[in-house]
């Protein structure tokens, strides 16, 4: 639970840090046309802006990466094999989870905790049930 927290604090920053720098990006970019600046200037400015942005989206599927990956070796799922689920990053050349891999492997997290919480929620209705009938058996009998 403390796991799935700290992912949440750390996607939330990445995210609000993307925007500060998308944000601060536009504005030098804008400031350069308003003072004139050359076009390799400005076409500089514009790849570093895009350079930024891949930076963040690397970051965030990495930690979705490990966040996901964690989870499913807890739930003893295997990993996506498949190709299409697994890309290189840009930035830092490490093995991380595409779009389609996320989707599949939580996915595949969900499924498994639907089906292991079915394993103790029915056994535990019949045991409420059966309570709350001895319950008014009872009080039938002493009433």
């Amino acid at each position: 639970m403390i796991e799935g927290i700290k992912f949440h604090f750390k996607i939330r920053s990445l995210l609000l840090r993307s925007q500060r720098a998308d944000e601060d990006n536009r504005e030098a970019i804008n400031q350069a046309r308003k003072d004139g600046k050359s076009s390799d200037d400005i076409q500089s400015l514009e790849h570093d802006a895009m350079h930024d942005h891949r930076e963040f989206d690397e970051l965030i599927r990495e930690a979705m990466t490990t966040y996901l990956s964690n989870r499913a070796r807890k739930l003893i799922l295997p990993l996506p094999s498949d190709d299409d689920a697994w890309s290189k990053g840009y930035l830092y050349q490490n093995r991380i989870l595409t779009e389609k891999g996320i989707t599949q492997l939580r996915s595949a997290i969900r499924q498994e905790k639907s089906e292991r919480s079915h394993l103790w929620v029915t056994p535990l209705s019949l045991i409420i049930g059966l309570i709350g009938s001895a319950t008014g058996l009872i009080g039938l009998l002493v009433g």
